[in-house]
């Protein structure tokens, strides 16, 4: 059952990465923000990346109970 439960995890997490990758592309454009638009959009990207890799861990560490 975790393992089933650890594979619906992964799947949230890549769910929310690709819309999360999908707004930042979208809407953090250069006609939007100007010249600071990739630097604004790898800041958010890294932030949401890095979110999801810690409630991920979260998550496996209530799972697995590490």
């Amino acid at each position: 059952m975790r393992i089933f439960s650890l594979l619906g995890l992964v799947a949230l997490g890549v769910h929310a990465w690709v819309g999360m990758w999908t707004i930042s592309t979208d809407y953090l454009t250069p006609m939007a923000l100007g010249r600071w638009a990739v630097v604004v959009r790898f800041l958010f990207q890294a932030v949401c990346g890095m979110a999801m890799f810690a409630y991920f861990v979260w998550g496996v560490q209530i799972l697995w109970g590490i």
